[in-house]
């Protein structure tokens, strides 16, 4: 029996720990962050995150929240633009609400290049998939707490602005978010600075061994299923890994799925 007991506080033990959430300040904003998908503006307040091979910021003023995301891991970069990417925000006793961009795309969503364009032609510059695939994403998803799913085109969000970008082989995702729902306010996360704010991240999964996308966990913090692909986006993908993805750990074939605590910032 004591063998037992001794086995079960050593199970809870690693349990516990692998469920451990990483906690981040959100910073005042002091400059204006122009949603772009350019990291320039955020200065230092970017933050490695130890669970992924990435970095996040995260900013607030009275009005609105700003996140960035950036990762140069080419498996993450793949599982967030042809998988889809679903970020999901909760504060206090307030209900859930994912923003689901990009939603992912199949190969016949790809736009197709120009097959007359040559490297010795003036105007020839290589475009690698992602970078291709980012083109066509022009839709985010606003999802609700119920698991009700909004389509709406990038260009017509009045409250939300959205932008990614892939250069050099560096992702940058950029998004800004109401607080709160003001008059013509459509969203909001029901936050105020100063408060803590859930945010989750879940992307599909590529499996490289055939570049299948996967659809993540339906949900996001327990919501139920929703839609017909899921956060993750259709199946498909096709195409060959690039050299040396195919030596990667097994971890890299697992979807992006992690929480971050963030206490919103007062002025200071």
């Amino acid at each position: 029996m004591k063998k037992i007991s001794i086995l079960l506080i050593v199970l809870i033990y690693f349990i516990c720990n692998g469920c451990s959430v990483t906690e981040i300040n959100s910073q005042w904003l002091k400059n204006d962050i122009v949603i772009d998908g350019n990291e320039h503006s955020w200065g230092n307040s970017l933050v490695v995150l130890d669970d992924i091979n990435a970095s996040i910021g995260v900013v607030n003023d009275s009005d609105n929240l700003f996140i960035c995301l950036t990762t140069d891991d080419f498996a993450i970069e793949s599982k967030v633009i042809r998988g889809g990417l679903t970020i999901w925000f909760q504060s206090n006793n307030s209900d859930k609400i994912g923003i689901h961009f990009p939603i992912g795309i199949r190969d016949t969503a790809i736009p197709a290049l120009d097959g007359n364009m040559k490297p010795e032609d003036k105007n020839f510059s290589p475009i690698k998939p992602e970078e291709l695939i980012l083109t066509g994403q022009t839709v985010a998803e606003i999802i609700s707490s119920s698991g009700k799913r909004a389509k709406i085109p990038i260009s017509e969000l009045k409250d939300i602005q959205i932008k990614m970008s892939v250069n050099n082989g560096k992702l940058v995702y950029e998004l800004k978010i109401p607080l709160n729902k003001k008059n013509d306010t459509e969203y909001g996360l029901n936050a105020k600075p100063g408060s803590i704010l859930k945010i989750g991240f879940e992307s599909g999964t590529i499996d490289f061994r055939n570049m299948d996308m996967m659809p993540p966990p339906d949900g996001g913090f327990d919501m139920p299923p929703g839609g017909d692909n899921g956060p993750g986006g259709a199946p498909g993908g096709g195409g060959f890994p690039p050299p040396g993805v195919m030596g990667r750990e097994t971890r890299s074939l697992q979807p992006i799925d992690f929480e971050i605590n963030v206490k919103l910032a007062t002025e200071e």
